[in-house]
């Protein structure tokens, strides 16, 4: 109840307020994400990320099974919800330079972009050529979104993230308290946890005037078979809460 409270206050930075979470699960380490959250009032993909740290560090031990809200025990599984290990082939859709460019002229010219799902480097490249300085880490090179973040100054967070992990990164984002624009499927204004968030948060979103159609892992060709629209998600980005824009070549 202490910790709750002590979270509660909203003068707290996030690195105390990941402390805080961290002192619980080093306390109740065999408990699940979702029981820390609801104890302490946070969101469990936040208690997942710091639990995947601590594990990483040696801070608390692995545990086989976790115990539920309900009392009952589970198979733990938090590592494979936070590493977000990319299997499919249908979860590396690469960003064209026709969805980049729209969100140019919203990002001043002497910020630091973090681009940290950068993958084949189709963000990152961009921006790069546009005269902006540029961070660019992947998962698959060992930077985990996540659980880690650059040591050199930044200013704000543009990615095209794995799709399935977006409720995930959205809490990073907000969580880390810097501007972002996210490139996410339409479908990302459903759902009940990410309707509380941006709810609470406040969300900017840049609508287009079609389907991105994005490019393939293997060679950069287009892979015309998008199935589902796209737009960016930002937040302390855009001037307007509801913006459009054209994908033009």
């Amino acid at each position: 109840m202490a910790r709750a409270l002590n979270l509660a206050r909203r003068q707290l930075t996030t690195a105390q307020k990941r402390t805080i979470i961290a002192d619980q699960l080093a306390e109740t380490p065999a408990r699940s994400n979702r029981w820390v959250g609801k104890m302490l009032g946070v969101s469990h993909p936040t208690v997942a990320s710091v639990k995947a740290e601590l594990a990483l560090t040696g801070k608390i031990f692995q545990f086989e099974e976790t115990i539920g809200l309900d009392g009952k025990r589970r198979p733990a599984n938090y590592w494979s919800r936070t590493r977000h290990e990319y299997p499919e082939d249908n979860q590396n859709y690469q960003t064209p330079l026709s969805a980049i460019k729209p969100l140019l002229k919203h990002l001043p010219k002497t910020w630091t972009i973090w681009e940290c799902a950068c993958g084949r480097g189709n963000i990152s490249g961009y921006l790069q050529d546009q005269g902006r300085k540029v961070i660019a880490t992947d998962i698959m090179t060992g930077q985990d979104f996540l659980t880690w973040a650059p040591r050199k100054h930044w200013d704000a967070i543009i990615t095209n993230p794995p799709h399935r992990h977006m409720t995930a990164f959205l809490h990073r984002c907000f969580d880390l308290e810097k501007p972002f624009g996210l490139l996410l499927p339409l479908l990302v204004l459903e759902g009940r946890e990410r309707h509380r968030l941006f709810r609470e948060q406040g969300v900017e979103l840049l609508l287009f005037d079609r389907r991105v159609d994005y490019e393939a892992e293997h060679d950069g060709s287009r892979r015309g078979d998008t199935p589902f629209a796209s737009i960016w998600v930002c937040h302390g980005l855009l001037p307007k809460p509801l913006m459009f824009a054209e994908l033009v070549e």
